[in-house]
């Protein structure tokens, strides 16, 4: 909506028309807790004379910003667009089209295996925290307390109203980061910026928590996870401890099993990422390995990845995902007997030869430094939606911004450890795509063999169809052993 015409320049196309004209375009995406807008111009000035419409001020503007060193197609798309955070129109038919526009997305990923699967996720989530809600909306969810107006049209209602509410509340300087890419120099960049930029309104300063104490031996680690959401825990233990068996739309066997741990942006976690080391040894592919046991010497399972599958600045799943070979599906529960004696052997490694893992840890550091280091270019526009993201996660130390996750500190073997205790089946979501699941669910190699008397179940958004129980004691045991 914000593309569709503001105040300043009412125009539906202004905007994007006037980025064709100077050779550049533009796009956004919305993630789970942030929404990044960005846009390219051509590097050299392509802007013609034929732009003199109802907007003769700001070419008069564009002009000056020239004479000190920014062009005018930069001066003029920065104006249009800094527009969509002071004056954004919402034009109540274009809020409609919108509408509409958004519900067909929505039906033509109702047969995505991926958005079925991560709605199925969303579901399994805390009702009480914001993870929990369906994301993509469609016109039913969007316009369902709308309230007609006089004239009888539902654009007259809420939804639009809504939206006005939205961009009130979130759309202010306090809470948004502007990178931008330019061949001026800082201070010419910067003038340009605060001249098209200066009327967003402020808002609210952001809440700071005050930084734990390090000098006690007893200090708590993690004290970000779950405090951002009015203390609600995304995935608690009642959302755990639980196999989900999903029929898939496309043919395929996995296993994914994810881990509920803390957010990676946590003050005790960005520094030394203990996520990486972990991660390289659960999905190493050596000899001796599980993936070389599973793979190559058994034929169980065609690949094995592993990483942080969720990350949000409240909570984060760590995932492991397995693709499985039809002899694989019927050792599921074998499989995941040896996933966890796995992650019991690495917990006793990371116990006793705390050096060893300090080397694999300084290993990928360098790694990761030298392809920071010697890396190409990267896409100018790439690069600024990059960094205006990089800015929130490392507010509190503007120095990392622009090397971003490439550097990372000292191990630290407390953290480390704090980090894998996580992964252990009490704390555990296993799900196991299945396309004949229906077929054979009196066989006998099903991980748990309760599961097969669980009732099918179908996701309300995207009609997965899946069955789920708890784990038994039983199994827990069965993978702790």
């Amino acid at each position: 909506m914000l593309f569709l015409g503001t105040d300043k320049y009412p125009k539906e196309e202004e905007y994007e028309g006037f980025l064709s004209r100077n050779g550049g375009s533009s796009n956004a995406y919305t993630d789970m807790e942030d929404t990044n807008y960005y846009f390219s111009v051509a590097p050299l000035d392509h802007s013609s004379g034929d732009d003199n419409d109802d907007n003769d001020e700001s070419e008069n503007d564009d002009d000056t910003e020239e004479e000190d060193g920014v062009s005018t197609a930069l001066t003029g798309a920065l104006d249009r667009f800094a527009q969509f955070f002071i004056s954004p129109l919402f034009n109540p038919d274009m809020v409609q089209r919108e509408l509409k526009a958004i519900d067909s997305e929505y039906k033509n990923a109702l047969s995505s295996d991926m958005w079925r699967t991560y709605m199925l996720l969303k579901s399994s989530s805390n009702p009480k925290h914001p993870f929990s809600k369906f994301g993509c909306g469609n016109y039913d969810t969007l316009t369902n307390f709308v309230s007609v107006g006089n004239s009888g049209k539902e654009e007259d209602g809420g939804a639009r109203n809504d939206l006005i509410q939205f961009w009130q509340e979130k759309y202010t300087g306090s809470n948004m980061k502007l990178c931008v890419y330019g061949k001026a120099s800082l201070d010419e960049l910067q003038k340009v910026v605060e001249q098209t930029f200066g009327d967003v309104r402020p808002g609210l300063p952001k809440s700071t928590s005050p930084t734990p104490s390090s000098s006690s031996s007893n200090k708590q680690l993690f004290t970000t996870e779950s405090t951002k959401y009015n203390n609600a825990v995304a995935f608690p233990p009642s959302s755990l401890s639980k196999i989900q068996e999903v029929i898939p739309v496309a043919e395929q066997r996995t296993i994914k099993i994810l881990f509920a741990t803390p957010p990676l942006d946590d003050e005790d976690i960005v520094d030394s990422r203990p996520y990486r080391v972990l991660s390289h040894l659960l999905g190493h592919e050596s000899v001796g390995s599980l993936h070389y046991l599973l793979c190559e010497e058994e034929g169980l399972i065609n690949d094995l990845t592993t990483g942080v599958g969720v990350d949000t600045s409240d909570f984060s799943l760590s995932s492991i995902d397995l693709s499985l070979t039809p002899k694989g599906l019927q050792k599921r529960d074998y499989i995941l007997s040896l996933v966890f004696q796995w992650i019991r052997l690495i917990k006793t490694s990371l116990s006793s030869s705390s050096d060893l893992m300090a080397q694999y840890h300084d290993e990928l550091c360098r790694i990761s430094e030298m392809n920071f280091m010697y890396r190409e270019n990267s896409d100018p526009t790439e690069y600024a939606s990059s960094v205006a993201e990089l800015m929130h996660q490392f507010e509190k130390d503007p120095s990392r911004v622009l090397c971003g996750n490439a550097l990372t500190g000292d191990y630290n073997g407390e953290v480390a450890k704090a980090f894998l205790d996580r992964f252990v089946p009490q704390n555990c979501l296993i799900t196991i795509h299945n396309s004949d699941a229906e077929k054979e669910s009196q066989e006998k190699y099903c991980v748990d063999t309760n599961l097969k008397d669980a009732a099918w179940q179908t996701e309300k958004y995207y009609g997965a169809k899946y069955r789920e129980m708890g784990m038994s004691q039983e199994v827990i045991k069965k993978m702790a052993k």
